[in-house]
């Protein structure tokens, strides 16, 4: 607790010393930063050093826990404080009236590859620039513990008692983050959102529920499991499996060597399940883009969307570039690299996530909703009705707070 009051503390008073880092009052040409990616860190100081070398201005950024950057930057934004730019999921853009996003109205004229643009546009406009796309969730399984990767989750199921005879666990995944239950859900017809709005009361929604609470029963799921089961605890080896994003691709791929091994995520009674996808995208909050920093926000768009600056993103973050010229180049230059196959294959298969107001009220409603649930204090029935309750109220209190 004392803490998280320090961390907190310390943050006030760096919000409140923006405006001078922002170059507000100097005479030296500055665009402030914020970004919750910290694969991106080492990106940022390389491509800041050569932005400056070719336009004079410098690249002030932060790097905030993952969690923090949002509720940060509409504190920013109602304090007058906001950077000039924020390097976030496309999903912030449900929360664009209280950020104040800026609209694109001219985008910007690279060609992205598909499902780039439409990760930031909502009702018609667009409200970011994408510049990695993917985000998307696989199975990745260490080979010196299970030889073959399992393409359905009953035959992974199966393999637990030989697994475990080896004095190691089955899988590792984040069990109450919301995104990694999404594709049990979706293996059951289910989806959070769509068209006509929210969509978390209906039956398939429950009967995906119901097969994750089975997870649980079995004793597939370890309910305290925490990034550091899918990342740490399976390169040292507790774990034959694990389901994390496509940014852990790199990382796990060099530390564990040979024994790398990367599948799609695993059929439930024939059908695929599929994870949401989405894009990192600038945003600019505070309507900054329309601001007096207008034209050199404009220039390090234009300079992060060139060939070399979107292949730099990509080898320091493990995520896909979004123009179609880098994506391209980076896709044929792995045409023979079976596990980048799959990499492909599982990108291809995902479901887009909406960057609308009704999906970031969803992601709050099924968060109450699974933790009600797993802990059985609901029903299935309950829970799915619940979540839709949640989310519909907290949907109209975003628009009466936005208002």
């Amino acid at each position: 607790m004392r803490y998280t009051f320090f961390v907190r503390f310390i943050w006030l008073i760096l919000v409140a010393s923006l405006p001078i880092s922002a170059g507000v009052l100097g005479k030296e040409r500055q665009l402030v930063l914020w970004y919750e990616k910290f694969e991106a860190e080492s990106a940022f100081t390389k491509l800041g050093q050569q932005f400056h070398a070719e336009t004079g201005i410098t690249l002030v950024v932060q790097h905030m826990p993952t969690g923090d950057l949002k509720a940060s930057s509409i504190r920013a934004v109602g304090e007058g404080v906001a950077p000039d730019i924020i390097f976030a999921p496309s999903d912030f853009i449900g929360n664009r009236a209280i950020l104040k996003l800026s609209e694109i109205a001219e985008p910007f004229s690279q060609p992205m590859i598909e499902g780039a643009t439409s990760s930031v546009t909502d009702g018609g406009k667009q409200y970011g620039v994408p510049l990695l796309y993917g985000n998307h969730l696989m199975l990745y399984f260490n080979k010196s513990l299970v030889a073959e990767s399992a393409n359905s989750w009953a035959g992974l199921i199966a393999q637990r008692e030989i697994v475990e005879g080896k004095g190691v666990n089955l899988i590792a995944w984040k069990p109450m983050e919301m995104y990694w239950v999404i594709p049990f859900l979706t293996a059951f017809g289910g989806v959070p959102v769509d068209d006509n709005g929210i969509q978390l009361g209906s039956p398939e929604i429950a009967k995906g529920l119901e097969y994750y609470r089975q997870q649980t029963e079995l004793g597939v799921i370890n309910m305290r499991c925490s990034y550091e089961c899918v990342y740490e605890k399976f390169i040292a080896g507790e774990y034959a499996y694990a389901i994390n994003g496509d940014w852990a691709f790199n990382q796990l791929k060099q530390k564990l060597g040979l024994d790398f091994g990367v599948a799609m995520l695993p059929k439930v009674d024939g059908a695929r399940m599929r994870s949401m996808s989405s894009s990192i995208t600038l945003m600019f909050p505070g309507d900054a883009l329309n601001g007096h920093r207008k034209s050199d926000i404009d220039s390090f768009v234009r300079f992060m969307l060139t060939a070399d600056a979107q292949r730099v993103m990509y080898q320091e973050t493990g995520m896909m570039p979004t123009t179609t010229q880098a994506y391209s180049e980076i896709k044929q230059s792995f045409k023979d690299d079976p596990d980048m196959a799959v990499f492909f294959a599982q990108m291809e298969h995902t479901i887009p996530m909406p960057p609308s107001p009704e999906m970031s009220a969803a992601w709050i409603g099924m968060a109450k909703g699974v933790a009600l649930y797993m802990r059985g204090k609901a029903t299935g029935e309950q829970a799915v009705e619940f979540m839709q309750t949640h989310a519909e109220r907290e949907l109209r209190r975003q628009s009466e707070t936005q208002k």
